[in-house]
């Protein structure tokens, strides 16, 4: 990974798809943002353990 590299947003990041796509672009050395559901649930602390920035959306959307 560059300094210059933007991160790519991966969606629904806790989700099976979706880790999949993380784990896949980081053995790409990808910068990742992990985008989810429940920022306080157990899978997004889990890849927030992993170094990972993750965003939810506000509460009732």
């Amino acid at each position: 990974m560059t300094d210059l590299q933007q991160p790519v947003a991966v969606i629904g990041a806790t989700g099976q798809q979706g880790g999949g796509v993380v784990d896949a672009l980081l053995a790409q050395e990808q910068a990742v943002r992990a985008l989810v559901r429940d920022a306080e649930g157990t899978r997004a602390r889990a890849l927030r353990a992993r170094g990972f920035a993750t965003s939810a959306p506000p509460r009732g959307c």
